[in-house]
């Protein structure tokens, strides 16, 4: 009876965890990392809200990095029209 119990309380739920994990390492895009939902008053629930802080951690710190690139794409742009208008204006000159 023991077991059945164990397996039942523990065993279950940490399969579904283990499963949910995978399947975000799987496939890793932000749009598939959801919190693990997980009921009870045990260890087995600090681990799942730990992993549920963690991924939201990660997904602040994706959406940091996305703003970051989207930032310097913006420079580089930027500084890439500039230099076109530079080489236009040096080709000008160069004609006269």
């Amino acid at each position: 009876m023991i077991i059945v119990v164990f397996r039942f309380v523990v065993t279950r739920r940490l399969v579904i965890m283990a499963k949910h994990f995978n399947e975000i390492a799987a496939h890793g895009e932000s749009g598939q990392m959801t919190p693990v939902a997980i009921r009870g008053d045990d260890e087995i629930v600090l681990v799942a809200a730990a992993f549920n802080k963690l991924l939201d951690q990660l997904k602040e710190s994706q959406a940091s990095l996305e703003q970051r690139v989207q930032s310097r794409t913006d420079e580089l742009r930027r500084a890439n029209e500039q230099l076109q208008l530079e080489l236009s204006e040096r080709k000008r000159v160069e004609k006269r």
